[in-house]
């Protein structure tokens, strides 16, 4: 039979005592718990302690001392019946105290205990938003500063396609006299543009202009645009208008042309397009208080390669008057513009910038620093590097974070009260669900060898062991099957919040919210893994152009936002992957200069392959239902081809470990030396046996009663 010693360490001391001052240390129960949040495995302890004799005098005067403040934690020990020292061992962690449970009665204090002060902390705080660039926890205590903060991330320009409509019409032209002369003589006429729509905002307002000049007239009579940077416009024009004039004596005249006119930033002018040359019917001569029309019939489409600083003009040329009959007068009567339009298309690049950005590991240390007071708090093979002391760089190393003021260049911290700055805040909860929505991890707490305790992260599937660790023999008898319901669902929503743009770009974004319809048809259940934060390019361009060296007062609505930017190291820095991993990439403007391609729907649902897969065993099909504003992303890497709307092949998905169904059993025998197992290897299988049939399971739920030596099991079905 075995005894216990408990050893009580708190603010004011250490106790060492037998179990005959817990009252009820054969009721109390400790137990192994997959979190719903965070879906690794936590420890768990149910059941109050009561404390009596001395031990309860002393709790008594603590808490009169330091009240809920009070630090109390408690190490459990098991040895053989004689007492003999050298049998003692620890069972379990050190626990700590919940002093909101703290109970004094006539004959005990009564108090639960959680695995450790550091998961306290934790999960208690995991929805505080703290700030990033802070070197004490939220207890006041100091924390480690890193080596760098932040990284410098250098953010390419996302090409752009500008998009802009302008009309041309004129309720009322003024009177116009061209003057009498000697010669042949032109007259550029510029066109009355009206801005329709335009997220280019290199396009102007025109107004009516006419001028007599040599050819090409001065450039700032007639302008339509100029660039603010290297871009290639495509217009489309369709211009259906006619001119009217009126003489006062004999006059001729011939033709209108239309020409775009190329003026660089030195105002060196060139035709670059001649539209076409319309000639008036009829008769071209004009006689005194005679008319003419000339027809402006054009349509057709532009495409032009523009410098930054230079202009576009689109001009009507007249050809008015030779020979004997130049002495004339005319007067414009009437211009007629109807369904007169421009729309036009330019490719804008910007050159590229520097941002601070947040490495997911640092991110997750800091948080838990920032919650717990801990030094190491944080472990992440899939988030680990190299200058950290880990073998190699994880799969999501460079995975970066950082908020619109950031990607706009502000400062990251400093203390000028004149200065905004791009504070960075998260919540460990939110951060946690941003990258398992997109990375499908899972996260657990962990004891070193040192005995400190850390938050650790790894992917989801590693969570899952094929090695056996404890054989129950035939309890499959005493077993309830059930089905997991955490594992069903009829509708799959993936991706991202839909955003709302401040221009038209935001229609081409193809990292937005999808939803599919799974073949389940029995539950009405949705499995939201939505990412809280964003990763859409066109969000992170649009901040990307309102840097804070032009912008240093300008708000704009996603400058609190976090984006996650897909990154990699060259030399000191970082930059944002590209595409050129893949075969192909389709559907998407300018996929060349696209963001987070790997982050897209369709492949976050790769990602959470195995786990999707596990909860529809007899396969079939899931039904892309809606998506975001661009559906048509398609990327072929390795000959594997994903399309972003397109259904999905349940058994294409990654091999499932998991069935949707649970074991439960109740009062199972299970030694010390037992339990001692699972608790250093609660992820391995567990092996059930009927009349020779083997069943295997992943530990879902254990709870272990003491005293007793047995437990009540929870197991994930394993498929085996």
């Amino acid at each position: 039979m075995s005894t216990y010693r408990f050893t009580l360490r708190t603010n004011t001391g250490t106790q060492v005592f037998g179990a005959d001052k817990v009252k009820n240390w054969d009721s109390v129960k400790i137990g192994i718990t997959r979190n719903e949040t965070y879906r690794g495995l936590l420890k768990k302890f149910t059941g109050t302690f009561e404390f009596t004799k001395n031990i309860r005098a002393s709790l008594i005067s603590l808490y009169d001392k330091y009240g809920s403040e009070a630090e109390i934690y408690m190490k459990v020990e098991v040895g053989n019946r004689n007492k003999d020292r050298s049998s003692f061992r620890q069972f379990g962690t050190e626990l700590k105290a919940d002093m909101s449970t703290f109970d004094v009665s006539e004959l005990t204090v009564g108090i639960q205990f959680i695995a450790s002060g550091f998961e306290e902390k934790l999960f208690n705080r995991d929805s505080n938003e703290v700030e990033y660039a802070t070197n004490t926890s939220i207890d006041g205590d100091s924390i480690p500063v890193f080596a760098n903060e932040t990284r410098k991330i250098e953010l390419h320009s996302r090409e752009l396609l500008l998009k802009s409509s302008l009309n041309i019409g004129l309720d009322a032209f003024p009177e116009v006299e061209f003057p009498t002369g000697t010669l042949l003589r032109f007259y550029g006429l510029a066109l009355p543009l009206n801005i329709g729509y335009r997220s280019d905002d290199d396009f102007k307002d025109s107004f009516f202009a006419i001028k007599e000049a040599d050819f090409p007239p001065e450039p700032e009579s007639f302008f339509l645009l100029q660039a603010s940077e290297d871009k290639q416009i495509t217009i489309d024009y369709s211009l259906n208008s006619s001119i009217t004039f009126r003489t006062s004596a004999n006059g001729q005249i011939y033709s209108s042309i239309l020409y775009v006119v190329h003026v660089d930033s030195d105002y060196n002018q060139k035709i670059v397009h001649n539209l076409g040359t319309y000639a008036p019917s009829g008769d071209p001569n004009v006689g005194v208080n005679g008319t003419v029309t000339i027809p402006i019939n054009y349509s057709g489409q532009i495409i032009h390669d523009i410098a930054k600083g230079d202009s576009l003009q689109l001009l009507v040329y007249l050809k008015i008057g030779e020979g004997s009959y130049v002495n004339t007068k005319l007067r414009i009567r009437g211009i007629n513009f109807q369904n007169n339009v421009l729309y036009a298309e330019s490719k804008s690049v910007k050159p590229a910038t520097t941002a601070d950005c947040i490495l997911p590991h640092e991110l997750f240390s800091r948080i838990c620093s920032i919650l717990t007071g801990a030094q190491m708090p944080f472990y992440s093979e899939i988030f680990g590097r190299t200058d950290l002391g880990y073998a190699q760089d994880g799969a999501w190393a460079y995975l970066v974070a950082l908020n619109g003021l950031m990607i706009r260049g502000f400062p990251f911290s400093g203390t000028d009260s004149e200065t905004t700055y791009a504070k960075f805040s998260a919540s460990l909860k939110d951060a946690f669900k941003a990258y398992n929505s997109i990375l499908n991890i899972g996260a657990t707490i962990e004891q070193t060898p040192d005995g400190n305790v850390r938050f650790r992260i790894d992917p989801y599937d590693s969570l899952f062991g094929n090695k056996v660790v404890l054989k129950l023999g035939d309890f499959i008898v005493g077993a309830s099957r059930t089905p997991d319901k955490d594992m069903l669902f009829s509708e799959l929503l993936v991706g991202y919040k839909e955003q709302e743009y401040e221009e038209l770009n935001g229609i081409g974004t193809f990292n937005g919210e999808f939803n599919f319809a799974p073949p389940i048809k029995s539950v009405i259940k949705k499995m939201d893994i939505i990412c809280p934060w964003r990763t859409d390019d066109y969000g992170i361009e649009q901040d990307r152009r309102k840097q804070y060296i032009d912008f240093p007062t300008e708000d704009t609505r996603s400058d609190k936002d976090i984006f996650l930017i897909d990154a990699k190291p060259n030399g000191n820095t970082l930059v944002a992957v590209k595409i050129e991993d893949y075969d192909s990439v389709t559907g998407i403007l300018s996929p060349e200069t696209a963001y987070n391609v790997r982050l897209s729907p369709g492949q976050n649902i790769r990602r959470w392959g195995s786990y999707i897969r596990a909860s529809m065993p007899f396969g079939g099909i899931i039904k892309y239902t809606s998506g975001a504003k661009n559906t048509n992303l398609v990327t072929v890497k390795n000959g594997v081809t994903i399309a972003e709307n397109a259904d999905i092949d349940v058994e294409s998905l990654a091999q499932n470990f998991m069935l949707p169904e649970k074991f439960v059993i109740d009062e199972v025998p299970l030694t010390l030396e037992q339990w001692k197992t699972i608790e250093e290897s609660p992820n391995g299988l567990v092996q059930l046996e009927s009349k020779g049939v083997h069943l295997y399971g992943y530990i879902d739920d254990v709870e272990y009663d003491i005293a007793k030596k047995k437990a009540s099991i929870t197991l994930k079905r394993a498929l085996r």
